[in-house]
């Protein structure tokens, strides 16, 4: 098919070509529970010590290099399943604006109030939990607004 809009002038040996493509939705993975490989918390010194065990030399030197890739891929597998930790991964049930420091707040301020509820001092528990909760709505509002800037500033570079 050809084009009928030109960047440069076209070259009659070779002409512009218009593509025309259609992209099927990607579906979208429903099990939002999904084991993954922590390499944050994986045992690195044991993954050193495995892999110099290796006479690396003799393993691979009468194996061709696809078998030799072979080789060392097995090794490398055998450490991310023996010394990596496997996780699942849980949809956060708060909001993802909401940062560490504020899901933290969250719980102090939950137990805060539980306390203020059972005590049998209430103004001293209830100004704990007051300030808690002060601190929360403070920091709340700022971690929106925060989210709402970077979320603004996304639309400039990825519309």
């Amino acid at each position: 098919m050809r084009s009928d809009v030109y960047v440069v002038s076209e070259d009659r040996y070779q002409p512009a070509l218009l593509f025309e493509t259609v992209l099927a939705p990607v579906p979208i993975n429903q099990d939002l529970n999904h084991p993954f490989f922590d390499f944050k918390r994986a045992d690195f010194s044991k993954i050193e010590q495995f892999l110099l065990s290796f006479n690396w030399k003799d393993t691979i030197s009468s194996l061709n290099v696809n078998d030799a890739t072979n080789a060392f891929y097995d090794a490398l597998r055998f450490c991310i399943i023996s010394f990596v930790p496997q996780v699942v991964y849980t949809k956060s049930k708060f909001p993802s604006w909401f940062t560490r420091e504020l899901k933290e707040l969250t719980f102090q301020k939950t137990k805060a109030y539980a306390a203020y509820r059972a005590s049998m001092s209430p103004p001293i528990d209830y100004s704990t939990f007051s300030l808690l909760r002060a601190k929360f709505k403070f920091l709340s509002k700022k971690c929106y607004e925060n989210y709402i800037k970077r979320i603004e500033a996304s639309f400039c570079t990825n519309p």
